[in-house]
């Protein structure tokens, strides 16, 4: 049987929440009031690691893509002032 956390407490710093014996759920996930980006992965408390530089210049590189193909292949036509679509 899994052990799912019973008692309701205000949870306000991520060391509180990374017990490894404990399955926290999304209900938990909405409670807690730390800043910490964190996911919630099978019950897990995982800290969420911020995007690396290389991440980011892929991310950039298909967004220009993307929008290339919008506009050419789907003659999508963007509004005078807007950047994006």
């Amino acid at each position: 049987m899994k052990n799912v956390k019973e008692v309701k407490e205000k949870v306000t710093e991520l060391s509180q929440v990374c017990e490894s014996t404990v399955e926290y759920t999304y209900d938990d996930y909405y409670d807690w009031l730390f800043t910490e980006r964190v996911e919630l992965i099978f019950g897990k408390v995982l800290p969420m690691a911020a995007p690396n530089r290389i991440h980011q210049i892929i991310a950039k590189n298909l967004y220009y893509v993307f929008r290339i193909l919008l506009v050419i292949v789907f003659r999508v036509v963007e509004r005078p002032g807007h950047r994006d679509f």
